[in-house]
């Protein structure tokens, strides 16, 4: 029997968990709590989501992640400068 192992390279979707976010983002989970709270909108950057298509209040959250790469990128323009040592 040959046990050659085989390797799968998935391409993230463009609405992703908070996991996949994460992995892909390098952003820490209190990060992206705090960042859904105070500086991302729902609709845009997250969205509520359930089986029925009737999201509540506790329905999972997933991420565009489009839209936060956009949103990460925008910051690179305001960004401190740096004073050589």
């Amino acid at each position: 029997m040959d046990n050659k192992e085989s390797v799968i390279f998935v391409s993230p979707n463009e609405w992703v968990t908070k996991e996949v976010l994460s992995f892909s983002t390098g952003l820490k989970p209190g990060k992206i709590r705090r960042c859904r709270d105070k500086a991302w909108k729902q609709g845009k950057e997250w969205l509520l989501v359930a089986s029925d298509g009737h999201p509540k209040d506790n329905s999972e959250v997933m991420y565009n992640l489009p839209a936060i790469n956009k949103w990460i990128a925008k910051q690179a323009s305001k960004q401190p400068i740096q004073r050589r040592r």
